[in-house]
């Protein structure tokens, strides 16, 4: 890839070129809801490509078949529209608790024929209640500190599934660390971290936690305990 030139073709290695179309429209589709719902602040062409799609397509690692994916936060479809486009072949569930970005989710997912998506308006915490232990993969990006994403999302994720989560390389050291105690608190064993670069030259980890053990039963706290006080080792 050229440095910080991303096109559309050059996402083949990790897609197959009859789904790049669909990739397109979604950023037509986001740019246009933009203005109203605030949903990027990326929008020129080889940005959106690189640090929306391509960032979102490397929790992708290791996937395998017969999997099934929840993203929470899921915002503007990233990763969880992406995925679902790149992998039809596999259920995922958006968890989107602001009502408005619900709405686009479902109704881009609608747009571009992705009979594979379902979309809830509800808060992590809820959602997570009453479908724990569901999935084998769960995604978080962008919605706030590691120990808030852990507790978002391993209670979804059934044994022998993962978490996956995709974090900045701020305060690296620090965030493994705190992940590999913080972990097994919530039935997760020994994280993973892949770090990439990418074309521009910035760096992302995705952090992968495997499922080992159920979730105890208190977990998720009650709405807002997370984000108020959050886990520590």
């Amino acid at each position: 890839m050229t440095l910080g030139l991303v096109k559309w073709s050059d996402l083949h290695p990790w897609v197959s070129p009859y789904v790049v179309p669909k990739l397109q429209r979604l950023r037509d589709l986001v740019l246009a809801a933009n203005e109203q719902l605030n949903l990027t602040r990326i929008t020129e062409e080889s940005a959106f490509i690189e640090k929306h799609v391509l960032d979102s397509l490397l929790g992708l690692e290791g996937i395998g078949e017969s999997e099934s994916w929840v993203d929470v936060g899921a915002g503007g479809g990233f990763p969880g529209l992406v995925i679902a486009i790149a992998r039809s072949d596999f259920p995922v569930l958006l968890v989107e608790a602001v009502q408005k970005k619900a709405r686009f989710l479902e109704d881009t997912a609608e747009a571009l024929g992705l009979h594979n998506v379902q979309v809830t308006a509800e808060r992590a915490e809820d959602a997570a209640r009453s479908r724990r232990e569901t999935f084998t993969r769960a995604s978080a990006r962008a919605i706030g500190s590691l120990a808030l994403c852990l507790e978002y999302t391993l209670p979804f994720v059934k044994e022998g599934g993962e978490a996956v989560l995709y974090r900045g390389p701020e305060d690296a050291e620090a965030e493994d660390a705190l992940a590999q105690k913080i972990a097994p608190q919530l039935g997760g064993g020994v994280p993973r971290m892949k770090e990439h670069t990418l074309p521009s030259g910035d760096r992302r980890r995705i952090v992968f936690i495997p499922k080992v053990a159920p979730t105890p039963d208190r977990f998720p706290r009650r709405t807002g305990a997370a984000s108020k006080r959050p886990l520590g080792p």
